[in-house]
């Protein structure tokens, strides 16, 4: 019994399986291996001749260009190995030839734009960090997102107009949906914009300690698409929403400069000589600035009463500090270097005491009573 095949398998049949000998591939296989190869190699040698340039130049470029750099060659001498491999595909028809070169094209502008935002991110981080004029303009990620969708965009638009697609329709069609999807990202729109806006402003930054009015402190982390990241002295994260952080009283302890006064309470019994307790609390203030991290060295530390207490005089001594979170450390020194001065020159620390005095008739039943 003889087995039917259409004949539209048979002609399919007629079409692959000649493609199946491997010596009809050895040729194309040979541009692609090549390409390849070549890639690799002219990946090293970039790589090495730009890290000696940057090194004489600009060394902190170095991380940014292997990132930029890592994959890129490889990837681009291939698709070229691949396109010269489809001039040794005679076997092929030049509709299907048309197809692969296309593809390969496609795959290969969007590798470009994909090199094209990592240069313009690193490049535009880099200028943030390293120019003097800019440099109250934090570094975020939502300038790197931001500048990534426009290298994305115009990439798009310049390979979509290679290829002959007209991207009026295109346009159109976004401009009449955009108030929908402005409607429907309402909230994420007013985060992004307000974060935008609180970058422009230039009075919070990344590396900044705040205080919010809610009561969150710590260091601005990052100002994302939609959160500022707070990273408080505990080591969590609190997420606030742009919106509401440009919407909060905020403290900025870096802010006009980072160096600030901290002030630690003290208080001496009555009987204290004051013009010896200044001389004593002044003395032991410099010591400690002079050796604990992150106190300023150069600053006159100082010293004012200002309060009759129940238990003794109270007084402020004003020391000065490098940033908010080096006040926990010189305190500490100071009031060891304080309680051990004091007991070394006599001088008392006053504690809560209470004295109770009794009416004579009732002392005199008191102590009849203890009799």
């Amino acid at each position: 019994m003889r087995l039917y095949i259409p004949d539209e398998i048979q002609e399919l049949a007629g079409r692959v399986i000649p493609l199946l000998d491997w010596r009809l591939w050895l040729w194309p296989l040979l541009y692609v291996a090549i390409g390849a190869t070549a890639g690799f190699l002219a990946e090293r040698v970039m790589r090495n001749a730009t890290h000696r340039l940057l090194n004489r130049i600009y060394p902190a470029m170095n991380g940014s260009l292997d990132r930029m750099l890592s994959g890129l060659l490889p990837w681009l001498f291939g698709l070229w190995g691949s396109y010269g491999a489809t001039y040794q595909m005679p076997f092929l028809s030049a509709e299907s030839l048309e197809i692969v070169r296309k593809a390969l094209f496609i795959v290969a502008m969007l590798i470009a734009i994909r090199f094209l935002g990592r240069v313009s991110v690193a490049l535009t981080r880099f200028y943030l960090d390293h120019t003097q004029a800019l440099k109250a303009l934090p570094n975020t990620s939502i300038f790197e997102n931001i500048i990534r969708l426009l290298v994305f965009l115009s990439g798009s638009i310049v390979l979509l107009q290679s290829l002959g697609i007209s991207v009026l329709p295109l346009i159109t069609a976004l401009g009449v949906g955009g108030l929908a999807i402005s409607l429907a990202l309402q909230d994420t729109l007013a985060n992004m914009f307000a974060g935008i806006q609180m970058i422009l402003a230039r009075q919070i930054k990344v590396g900044d300690f705040v205080r919010l009015e809610s009561g969150q402190e710590g260091f601005i982390q990052d100002i994302g698409w939609r959160n500022t990241v707070i990273r408080q002295l505990s080591n969590n994260l609190v997420l606030v929403p742009n919106s509401k952080m440009s919407s909060t009283i905020i403290t900025n302890f870096a802010l006009p400069i980072p160096e600030m006064s901290t002030l630690v309470e003290v208080s001496v019994g009555y009987a204290s000589d004051l013009q010896q307790v200044e001389r004593v609390i002044q003395s032991v203030a410099k010591e400690v600035l002079q050796q604990a991290l992150g106190a300023v060295i150069d600053f006159d530390p100082f010293i004012r009463y200002h309060t009759f207490g129940e238990s003794g005089i109270g007084l402020t001594v004003i020391l000065r500090i490098q940033g908010f979170e080096d006040q926990y450390l010189v305190k500490h020194e100071f009031i060891k270097a304080l309680h051990a001065r004091f007991q070394a020159e006599g001088i008392e620390i006053p504690f809560p005491r209470r004295v109770v005095q009794l009416e004579p008739q009732l002392r005199s039943a008191v102590m009849a009573a203890g009799g």
